[in-house]
């Protein structure tokens, strides 16, 4: 609120001399004290120019200080009226900010919940085919191992027969004690893996 000083200064000044006429009226010419009621001509004289004096301080007064101050406060009104006025928009667009960021962080929640629940099904995929390639691995493991121990065991039971056909024909030749030639071998390894199978 700016007031001209000048006009205040000489708002003062006007209210110091209506003081001063006021008492110099009320001390009267001799400088004794006078009643308040005008008893003569010359108390009417000033009480008349003491109520003119007042009177023009108060438009004095009216035009040099209060028309400022009464401009001054409709400005300050008008200022805080603007300021509140700013204050609420800038409210509103705090909300309106706010719901902005709510509604990104709900979507960022709902982003983040689907790549938790996608790395969850890819987890499962992926034990699911891990246990799938273990079962495959341990089947394989265990057909090699089969094919294995069938080929151990047809080796072994080639050898066995290979043996025993061995020992068949040293027995057979000591018990006729005389060689045997190559088709008697033959079926004496015959007879004895058909008597081995048998048992078998």
């Amino acid at each position: 609120m700016q007031v001209n000083t000048r006009n205040l200064l000489l708002g003062v000044a006007v209210i110091h001399l209506t003081a001063a006429s006021l008492t110099f009226a009320a001390a009267g010419p001799e400088g004794g004290t006078v009643s308040p009621l005008p008893t003569n001509e010359y108390d009417l004289t000033t009480g008349v120019v003491t109520l003119i004096i007042f009177i023009l301080t108060l438009a004095i007064l009216a035009k040099s200080a209060w028309g400022p101050v009464i401009k001054g406060l409709a400005a300050r009104e008008g200022k805080i009226r603007s300021d509140i006025k700013g204050a609420e928009q800038a409210n509103v667009d705090a909300l309106a900010t706010l719901a902005k960021y709510q509604s990104q962080l709900r979507d960022s929640e709902l982003r983040v919940k689907d790549m938790l629940a996608k790395a969850q099904i890819d987890a499962e995929a992926l034990t699911t085919r891990t246990k799938l390639l273990a079962q495959q691995e341990v089947e394989e493991v265990k057909t090699r191992a089969t094919k294995e121990i069938d080929s151990s065991k047809s080796a072994a039971l080639a050898e066995i027969r290979e043996q025993a056909a061995t020992l068949s024909t040293q027995i057979a030749s000591k018990i006729l004690r005389r060689e045997i030639n190559e088709n008697d071998q033959r079926d004496l390894v015959r007879s004895s893996l058909d008597q081995l199978s048998a048992r078998n």
